[in-house]
């Protein structure tokens, strides 16, 4: 495995460090080690996961993170969150993936006028962003 600060330093590049690398986790090579995985579970904070549609899901269970949200998902609960959610979701759509995530976590509110649901997505916390990109 090249190092890549030794790599930068002899090509003579000196980018600004804003992000160190414990704080960026690349490819999806880390999440084999049960620690890490292990680490995002015991937060109480979900995990949102951005991905090809369909394929979320599916890479969330088969790395057993237990407290997850898809970007679909994210979209049915929070769908004022930007403009492009009601150009690219329908409302049956975006109810639907808001029920997908509650049925998988036992969560019920009377209605989304109430002070239950507003409590929920007022204090629905994420831990990171996941993005699975090109993986099937």
């Amino acid at each position: 495995m090249m190092d890549l600060d030794n790599y930068q330093t002899k090509l003579g590049i000196n980018p600004p460090k804003l992000v160190q690398r414990p704080h960026v986790i690349m490819c999806h090579t880390p999440l084999g080690e049960k620690s890490l995985v292990d680490k995002y579970n015991a937060m109480e904070a979900f995990v949102l996961v951005l991905g090809e549609q369909g394929s979320q899901t599916k890479l969330a269970v088969n790395y057993n993170l237990q407290r997850y949200i898809t970007t679909d998902e994210f979209c049915g609960v929070f769908p004022e969150v930007t403009y492009y959610v009601g150009y690219e979701y329908n409302k049956a759509r975006l109810t639907m993936e808001k029920n997908n995530f509650f049925k998988r976590y036992n969560l019920e509110f009377p209605n989304e006028d109430s002070e239950e649901y507003d409590a929920f997505r007022k204090n629905l916390a994420i831990s990171s962003i996941m993005i699975w990109c090109n993986v099937t």
